[in-house]
């Protein structure tokens, strides 16, 4: 009835991270997913909801027979769990036939050794899969290039730093730091970039971020072309190297998914005091607004700052991985502590006029004399894409989409197309994580962003929805759709709705109710190609 593999499984301090795939039967989906914990001190569970995405490729390779059967992704990272005091651990899926079905996780618990197996046992069995279909299509050389690419990827048990080595790495230059998250995006590229600006004048770089996967500290060490990536278990085990290092410049880009940014801030302050390097603070999203990066609430929409009252009943009750791990209870304490990092910054970056206005109202009392807004540009140049208006409406939407991007807006709008029997279709270029129906929604996969313009081009989009549900502080996406000259839609939300509005292809949506979207983006589509 249910098929399940737990890809990893770490435990560190009071925090786990875990992440796996699970399979029902052809007819059953999987309606929730939690992880119960007992503890000695208490007999009623502790009952930690855990989020599921999208498809997985390599897992239809094991069930060749189970064609169309839906493969959910999931994954959990929480903290405060006083490990030393569970009594047992328990995952329960529940089923749309009212079933639920229970996997004991104590054994991993306990034994935490079982990961290390198991994740290797896990890494090889993927790459044979791989290995497999690639070879049955006869693709050898992209089944040569993707084992050299795996083979080079560097190890994830990193080697332990020490200051000898880290001074030894950096020696006889001056210093470059970066506070930065690993979890790709868009902070990541404008990180690179930054990373390459500091080598490319002969300053050594150091970055100080956070593995999810492994729930550890790490430091990268660049220097020239080359990068060390040392493993650290806290924050406290770099500081009397970083002091009396010749530090001149420091960069905050981005600390979410760090357990304790609190003390990253107050390093960074201090150091600043210390040696009056160059500081940029960048806010590629909200987290010194909210432990919720995108202002996502515990009801899942976009909460526009609030009440601090307000704030204080959503952190106690949201279920987000990474506000969970923080177990922040008062939002003005929090916004104290940020206002110290931002004040101290000799520049705060901002991307659009719209993150200002956020920040703004979240710091109405912080000057914004050093706040500049200066718009990311265009990595790829975007040519002139001619749509012609399909049969039926034909919704196009493009990029990575999470929850936060809008993947449970283009859910339930493939859910309104089948219920009102419209012939609609949606694309998506790009990843969604949901389970959407097949015969409304395709997912086309990953792409290079200079071949999305003959991808649009091929795909008989005629009207594009950018379903983000929150206010993002800058939009690659939006900005290559406007490049392109075609039409998109959006909610009036952050940067996007400011680009859209002023364009003459542009749509803003009111409403985020699936049945108003379908009607207002038919009326569009009517609109744009006069029909």
């Amino acid at each position: 009835m249910l098929h399940y593999e737990i890809d990893n499984f770490v435990i560190r301090k009071d925090r786990v991270f875990m992440s796996g795939w699970v399979m029902p039967d052809n007819d059953l989906r999987v309606e929730s997913l939690s992880l119960y914990l007992r503890y000695k001190s208490d007999s009623s569970p502790v009952i930690i909801p855990i989020s599921y995405s999208s498809k997985r490729e390599n897992i239809a390779l094991l069930y060749p027979a189970r064609t169309g059967a839906e493969f959910y992704v999931f994954s959990l990272l929480s903290g405060s769990l006083q490990i030393r005091d569970i009594l047992s651990a328990e995952l329960h899926w529940g089923l749309s036939n009212g079933q639920t079905i229970t996997a004991d996780l104590s054994s991993m618990i306990f034994r935490n050794k079982f990961h290390w197996w198991l994740t290797t046992f896990h890494n090889y069995k993927k790459l044979l899969y791989k290995a497999v279909k690639l070879l049955r299509n006869a693709e050898v050389s992209v089944f040569i290039s993707k084992i050299k690419k795996y083979m080079s990827k560097p190890a994830r048990k990193y080697p332990v730093a020490s200051i000898q080595r880290v001074q030894s790495a950096v020696k006889g230059k001056a210093i470059a730091l970066i506070v930065d998250h690993d979890l790709g995006g868009g902070a990541n590229l404008y990180r690179k970039e930054y990373v390459a600006n500091k080598l490319a004048v002969g300053q050594a770089v150091i970055v100080v971020g956070f593995d999810i996967i492994k729930l550890q500290y790490f430091l990268d060490v660049f220097r020239e072309k080359k990068r060390l990536r040392y493993g650290i278990d806290s924050i406290e085990d770099v500081l009397s190297f970083i002091h009396s290092a010749d530090v001149t410049s420091m960069l905050y880009n981005c600390a979410v998914s760090f357990p304790e940014p609190i003390l990253c801030f107050e390093f960074l302050i201090n150091l600043k005091k210390q040696q009056n390097c160059e500081f940029i603070v960048a806010l590629h999203d909200y987290f010194l607004i909210c432990p919720s990066p995108f202002l996502i609430n515990s009801e899942g929409s976009y909460c526009g700052i609030p009440d601090p009252k307000v704030c204080a009943s959503c952190l106690a009750h949201h279920n987000d991985d990474f506000v969970r791990m923080l177990a922040v209870n008062n939002i003005t304490d929090w916004r104290e502590q940020c206002a110290y990092l931002l004040k101290a910054a000799d520049q705060v970056a901002l991307f659009s006029e719209a993150s200002k206005r956020l920040l703004k109202k979240a710091h109405p009392k912080l000057s914004d004399e050093n706040w500049k807004v200066i718009p990311h540009v265009l990595h790829t140049i975007m040519h002139k894409v001619s749509l012609k208006a399909a049969n039926h409406l034909h919704i196009g939407v493009v990029g990575s989409i999470g929850k936060h991007k809008g993947a449970d807006v283009v859910n339930e709008l493939a859910h309104e197309i089948l219920r009102v029997g419209s012939e609609a279709k949606i694309t998506v270029i790009g990843m969604l994580d949901a389970i959407a129906p097949v015969n409304i929604v395709t997912v086309t996969g990953n792409y290079k962003p200079a071949d999305l313009p003959d991808l649009i081009a091929n795909s008989g989009i005629d009207i594009f929805l950018f379903p983000s549900i929150c206010a993002e502080t800058f939009s690659y996406v939006c900005h290559e759709l406007v490049a392109m000259d075609v039409p998109i839609a959006c909610f009036d939300l952050g940067a996007p709705a400011d680009l859209v509005r002023d364009y003459a292809k542009g749509q803003i949506l009111k409403s985020t109710a699936p049945d108003d979207i379908l009607k207002n983006l038919a009326e569009f589509k009517n609109r744009i190609y006069k029909l």
